[in-house]
């Protein structure tokens, strides 16, 4: 692995001789609550504080293929969409040459705002509402184009403390699944969309779901690392 697990760097501030200490942090150690949580106690460690609990938790639950679900399998495309890292290499780097980074920002008053212009908003979160603007605007803009627009989408979702044998709180690890949406019944609603993905949610929170998705899921992925390949 050509990858650092974990990287630190210190940077001297010459004019007011102060450190400055960054590092970086490989997904492969885990996903943001992992990361997020290991800089809070670097830091509290560097004030000569005690860490703010839970402490760290580095085990891991192995699966088996028993574990497995295969009538699964044709539910995973996103995992399935892989290949070789050259291949993916190539294509980020053309990636980065014909397309824009798009950032736009919102304020608390316009997310509540949004949240409020959503019938049935009690049934759906803001970022489900956030997740479903962002849909319905470039299906808007995408239809006048090339008269193609988004019918479903991946989202990831966080299984982290649902299931404390697998992902207590302080497991260092990527505690998520991709999961991808039904289709829209309306993919120019608001709320439509809105409430596919937050059923799409609920249903990869669901700890029978999970003993069975996750272990499909390790073995597809277990496949992919085998065949020397990456998720696109």
């Amino acid at each position: 692995m050509d990858e650092s697990l974990l990287r630190i760097k210190v940077t001297r501030l010459l004019r007011s001789n102060e450190y400055v200490l960054g590092t970086s942090f490989s997904h492969l150690v885990g996903d943001a609550a992992s990361n997020i949580h290991f800089l809070n106690d670097l830091s509290r460690f560097y004030q000569s504080l005690e860490p703010i609990l839970p402490r760290p938790i580095f085990d891991r639950y192995l699966w088996t293929k028993d574990d497995a679900d295969v009538s699964l399998l044709s539910n995973l495309k996103p995992y399935q969409n892989a290949d070789k890292r050259e291949i993916i290499a190539i294509n980020f780097v053309r990636d980065q040459t014909t397309t824009d980074q798009l950032n736009i920002s919102f304020s608390s008053i316009q997310l509540a705002k949004l949240h409020s212009l959503a019938d049935g908003k009690d049934e759906v979160t803001v970022h489900d509402v956030l997740n479903a603007y962002m849909i319905v605007t470039m299906n808007k803009n995408s239809i006048e184009i090339s008269n193609e627009y988004f019918q479903r989408a991946y989202i990831l979702v966080n299984y982290r403390n649902l299931l404390h044998s697998i992902a207590p709180t302080g497991h260092v690890a990527n505690s998520f699944v991709i999961m991808i949406t039904s289709d829209f019944p309306n993919p120019f609603s608001l709320i439509s969309i809105a409430k596919t993905i937050r059923q799409a949610i609920n249903k990869c929170r669901n700890e029978d779901f999970l003993m069975k998705w996750i272990p499909t899921a390790d073995l597809m992925m277990k496949q992919i690392i085998k065949d020397d390949k990456l998720i696109c």
